[in-house]
């Protein structure tokens, strides 16, 4: 996964989506590829909220990782999306489902 924003013109977007009728209270962590938490945001997604950020707008202390992984967790499920890319690419992580 590219975790870098700002930098190299790479960057990471995150959107996550509250379909339920329950406020999901949400903590999103970022870690490097050797597992060292790197920074973390604790967020309330209000019913049928949608929250599409860069990664370095969610955890604004990232300035420059490459590589590593995000973990996204909720008390309700929620749906989650990423993409990243530059100015010469752009891909996509498929919807992915997150359970409480």
């Amino acid at each position: 996964m590219c975790i870098r924003d700002r930098s190299e013109n790479v960057f990471t977007g995150i959107t996550l989506l509250n379909p339920g009728t329950e406020p999901a209270l949400i903590s999103l962590e970022v870690f490097t590829a050797s597992g060292e938490k790197k920074g973390f945001t604790l967020r309330e997604i209000k019913p049928s909220e949608k929250r599409a950020l860069l990664l370095s707008e969610w955890i604004p202390i990232l300035t420059d990782q490459l590589g590593g992984f995000v973990r996204v967790r909720s008390n309700v499920q929620i749906q989650g999306f990423e993409l990243f890319g530059s100015h010469q690419y752009l891909a996509a992580v498929p919807r992915l489902i997150i359970a409480e």
